[in-house]
């Protein structure tokens, strides 16, 4: 048997919050406000901040639309291969927390630019006061590469010479509606061998 025997706890001083953004784009600066304030109400001041930030691709999959694949390139290491791109981003920095206790942390995360999607982006941030304690808090949030996405309706895993391919295509909003107006589309078959 196994336990654990805690000799002295000490809650935390202060404590640390980040807002997340509202509609975040890539490629567009984010910023991120934080605020550090004691837990007797008194800002957090003349203390260091720092952070850093995450991102991958993600598949964006939209409730209601489930018949339909959007940004798939994502899933096949092959396909991925043949494009490029970079799946992933991070970064890092530092900053002075002000008198107020607050600092705005502002960042850019691109898009993957061979094969546009949105990106989970996670973010930590450290706050560490003059007694030398620190605090970390995260935010998780998603980032869009464009206001709506193209779904193209899963094809048959057979289709026969001659045979018309059936295409349905789909543009939904990143809240997960169809947009309200119809989208001009271009649509390149591009063959591949593996």
């Amino acid at each position: 048997m196994c336990g654990w025997s805690v000799q002295e706890y000490s809650p935390n001083a202060f404590e640390v919050k980040v807002t997340h953004p509202q509609t975040p784009l890539l490629g567009a600066p984010i910023e991120l406000p934080v605020t550090a304030k004691y837990y007797m109400g008194k800002s957090l001041s003349k203390a260091q901040l720092s952070w850093s930030v995450r991102a991958m691709d993600e598949h964006f999959a939209p409730t209601g639309f489930e018949d339909f694949v959007f940004t798939e390139a994502l899933f096949d290491w092959r396909l991925q291969q043949k494009l490029g791109g970079e799946p992933r981003f991070s970064a890092q920095g530092r900053a002075d927390i002000g008198a107020d206790g607050a600092v705005k942390v502002a960042f850019s995360v691109p898009q993957n630019s061979r094969m546009p999607q949105p990106r989970r982006v996670r973010f930590l941030t450290e706050i560490t006061d003059i007694n030398q304690q620190t605090v970390a808090e995260r935010s998780e949030f998603l980032a869009h590469s464009s206001d709506f996405y193209l779904g193209i309706a899963r094809m048959p895993d057979v289709v026969r010479e001659g045979e018309k391919l059936p295409l349905q295509l789909v543009a939904v909003r990143t809240d997960g509606t169809p947009t309200p107006e119809p989208v001009e589309a271009t649509v390149k078959l591009t063959r591949i061998e593996w």
